[in-house]
């Protein structure tokens, strides 16, 4: 493997990684794809993927330690957690005002 294409799959492997140990329940996290889930709690039932988070229709999964949501075998549909969800703020909704 050449150093330039060694070098950008570290550099993915990085930004596609995440230490799901700082997450807190009811944090707003998100997947490489966008969406955003919410943490429940550390302890899954597979000791491999110990993290359980729920999906936005409120189904559960769970991932590794590092966000993915499976070493053995990953998918690029997979919405491997990239880290913590933009805050959203109170009252940001646009307001439509009558003139």
């Amino acid at each position: 493997m050449s150093k330039e294409i060694e070098k950008a799959e570290e550099t993915k492997e990085a930004v596609e990684s995440f230490d799901m140990s700082r997450c807190q329940p009811r944090d707003k996290i998100i997947s490489c794809h966008g969406m955003i889930f919410t943490y429940i709690s550390p302890g899954g039932s597979n000791p491999d993927c110990p993290h359980i988070v729920m999906y936005p229709n409120g189904a559960y999964g769970e991932r590794t330690d590092d966000g993915k949501v499976s070493w053995v075998k990953p998918l690029p549909t997979d919405h491997n957690i990239v880290g913590f969800a933009p805050e959203e703020s109170e009252g940001s909704e646009e307001k439509i005002v009558d003139s």
